[in-house]
Protein backbone atom coordinates (compact mmCIF):
# COMPACT_ATOMS: atom_id res chain seq x y z
CA UNK A 1 0.00 0.00 0.00
CA UNK A 2 1.44 3.47 -0.92
CA UNK A 3 1.93 6.40 1.40
CA UNK A 4 0.64 9.51 1.11
CA UNK A 5 2.98 13.00 1.58
CA UNK A 6 2.49 16.38 1.70
CA UNK A 7 3.23 18.86 -0.77
CA UNK A 8 3.17 22.78 -0.94
CA UNK A 9 2.50 24.13 -3.95
CA UNK A 10 3.89 27.66 -5.08
CA UNK A 11 2.52 30.16 -7.90
CA UNK A 12 3.79 30.32 -11.32
CA UNK A 13 6.22 33.15 -10.10
CA UNK A 14 8.37 31.16 -7.10
CA UNK A 15 8.47 33.45 -4.44
CA UNK A 16 7.26 30.68 -2.36
CA UNK A 17 4.07 29.39 -0.73
CA UNK A 18 0.66 31.26 -1.09
CA UNK A 19 -1.43 30.33 1.43
CA UNK A 20 -2.70 26.84 2.42
CA UNK A 21 -3.02 24.98 -0.59
CA UNK A 22 -1.48 21.62 -0.04
CA UNK A 23 -1.49 18.61 -2.52
CA UNK A 24 -1.34 15.30 -2.21
CA UNK A 25 0.93 12.21 -3.70
CA UNK A 26 0.71 8.87 -3.21
CA UNK A 27 3.97 7.23 -3.21
CA UNK A 28 4.23 3.57 -3.83
CA UNK A 29 7.95 2.21 -3.04
CA UNK A 30 9.59 3.63 -6.01
CA UNK A 31 8.35 6.45 -7.84
CA UNK A 32 5.58 9.02 -6.74
CA UNK A 33 2.44 8.71 -8.80
CA UNK A 34 1.18 11.50 -10.56
CA UNK A 35 1.42 15.19 -9.17
CA UNK A 36 -1.90 17.79 -9.74
CA UNK A 37 -1.15 21.11 -10.05
CA UNK A 38 -4.07 23.37 -9.21
CA UNK A 39 -5.14 25.94 -12.37
CA UNK A 40 -6.49 28.52 -10.40
CA UNK A 41 -4.00 31.27 -8.72
CA UNK A 42 -3.64 30.13 -4.78
CA UNK A 43 -4.56 33.45 -3.38
CA UNK A 44 -8.43 32.27 -4.98
CA UNK A 45 -8.70 29.53 -3.13
CA UNK A 46 -10.84 29.87 -0.20
CA UNK A 47 -12.81 26.53 -0.01
CA UNK A 48 -10.23 24.83 1.99
CA UNK A 49 -9.21 26.57 5.63
CA UNK A 50 -6.02 26.70 7.05
CA UNK A 51 -5.47 24.15 9.86
CA UNK A 52 -3.13 24.46 12.63
CA UNK A 53 -3.20 21.17 14.58
CA UNK A 54 -3.04 19.98 17.93
CA UNK A 55 0.80 19.61 18.17
CA UNK A 56 1.44 23.20 17.51
CA UNK A 57 2.40 25.43 20.05
CA UNK A 58 2.77 29.05 19.29
CA UNK A 59 4.02 31.73 21.55
CA UNK A 60 2.80 35.10 19.60
CA UNK A 61 -0.02 36.60 17.71
CA UNK A 62 -2.09 34.62 14.15
CA UNK A 63 -3.52 37.08 11.53
CA UNK A 64 -4.87 35.12 8.87
CA UNK A 65 -7.17 35.84 5.97
CA UNK A 66 -9.85 33.35 4.89
CA UNK A 67 -10.83 30.39 7.25
CA UNK A 68 -9.00 28.97 9.84
CA UNK A 69 -9.23 25.78 12.42
CA UNK A 70 -7.04 26.41 14.97
CA UNK A 71 -6.23 23.00 17.06
CA UNK A 72 -3.07 23.86 18.76
CA UNK A 73 -1.96 25.98 21.94
CA UNK A 74 -1.39 29.84 21.73
CA UNK A 75 0.37 31.64 24.38
CA UNK A 76 1.34 35.66 24.47
CA UNK A 77 -0.51 36.90 21.65
CA UNK A 78 -4.21 36.42 19.69
CA UNK A 79 -5.69 35.54 16.39
CA UNK A 80 -7.82 37.54 14.07
CA UNK A 81 -8.68 36.91 10.86
CA UNK A 82 -12.23 36.57 9.43
CA UNK A 83 -13.36 32.75 9.72
CA UNK A 84 -12.00 31.69 13.07
CA UNK A 85 -13.04 28.15 14.94
CA UNK A 86 -11.42 26.67 17.69
CA UNK A 87 -10.82 22.83 18.28
CA UNK A 88 -11.53 20.69 20.86
CA UNK A 89 -8.60 20.53 22.89
CA UNK A 90 -7.07 23.48 21.82
CA UNK A 91 -6.32 26.38 24.30
CA UNK A 92 -5.58 29.85 23.23
CA UNK A 93 -4.45 32.54 25.98
CA UNK A 94 -4.98 35.79 24.20
CA UNK A 95 -7.24 38.14 22.77
CA UNK A 96 -9.35 37.28 19.57
CA UNK A 97 -10.65 39.04 16.72
CA UNK A 98 -13.02 37.66 13.74
CA UNK A 99 -15.78 38.11 11.93
CA UNK A 100 -17.59 34.25 12.45
CA UNK A 101 -16.03 32.05 15.40
CA UNK A 102 -16.79 29.12 16.57
CA UNK A 103 -15.19 27.75 20.13
CA UNK A 104 -15.42 24.41 20.68
CA UNK A 105 -11.62 24.33 22.90
CA UNK A 106 -10.67 26.86 26.02
CA UNK A 107 -10.11 30.98 25.28
CA UNK A 108 -8.63 32.81 28.03
CA UNK A 109 -8.75 36.39 27.04
CA UNK A 110 -11.45 38.94 24.92
CA UNK A 111 -13.05 38.09 21.97
CA UNK A 112 -14.45 40.43 19.85
CA UNK A 113 -16.68 38.82 16.67
CA UNK A 114 -18.23 41.22 14.23
CA UNK A 115 -20.53 38.70 12.90
CA UNK A 116 -21.83 34.99 14.94
CA UNK A 117 -20.35 33.81 18.14
CA UNK A 118 -20.74 30.34 18.24
CA UNK A 119 -20.22 28.35 22.06
CA UNK A 120 -20.33 24.35 21.67
CA UNK A 121 -21.24 22.32 24.43
CA UNK A 122 -17.43 21.75 24.77
CA UNK A 123 -16.39 25.43 24.85
CA UNK A 124 -14.79 27.55 27.78
CA UNK A 125 -14.45 31.00 27.46
CA UNK A 126 -13.24 33.42 30.03
CA UNK A 127 -12.97 37.03 29.29
CA UNK A 128 -15.24 39.35 27.82
CA UNK A 129 -17.36 38.88 25.07
CA UNK A 130 -18.42 41.92 22.12
CA UNK A 131 -20.43 39.78 18.88
CA UNK A 132 -23.50 41.07 17.37
CA UNK A 133 -25.29 37.31 17.73
CA UNK A 134 -24.05 34.83 20.19
CA UNK A 135 -25.15 31.05 20.09
CA UNK A 136 -24.03 29.02 23.15
CA UNK A 137 -24.93 25.30 23.05
CA UNK A 138 -26.08 23.52 26.63
CA UNK A 139 -23.09 23.04 28.42
CA UNK A 140 -20.87 25.84 27.44
CA UNK A 141 -19.18 27.56 30.11
CA UNK A 142 -18.74 31.51 29.95
CA UNK A 143 -17.31 33.35 32.29
CA UNK A 144 -17.02 37.21 31.83
CA UNK A 145 -18.97 40.07 30.64
CA UNK A 146 -20.90 39.79 27.31
CA UNK A 147 -21.74 42.25 24.88
CA UNK A 148 -24.55 41.73 22.40
CA UNK A 149 -24.78 44.37 19.29
CA UNK A 150 -27.15 43.41 16.85
CA UNK A 151 -26.72 45.00 13.34
CA UNK A 152 -23.38 44.21 13.15
CA UNK A 153 -21.89 42.24 10.48
CA UNK A 154 -23.34 38.85 9.47
CA UNK A 155 -21.02 36.37 8.19
CA UNK A 156 -22.25 33.65 6.52
CA UNK A 157 -20.06 30.54 7.07
CA UNK A 158 -20.24 28.00 4.19
CA UNK A 159 -18.39 24.80 4.43
CA UNK A 160 -16.74 22.65 7.24
CA UNK A 161 -17.43 25.28 9.62
CA UNK A 162 -21.09 25.57 9.02
CA UNK A 163 -23.26 23.89 11.40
Amino acid sequence: MGRFFSLALMDEDDEGPRGAVTSWIERSDSVPSVIHKPTIPMSETTATPSIVRSDVEINGSITFTGELAFGGQLTGGGIKGPILTVSPGANVSGNIESDAFTLHGTVKGDVTVAGKCDLSPSAQLFGNLTTARLVMGEGATFVGRAHIKPGKKDISVVGPAAK
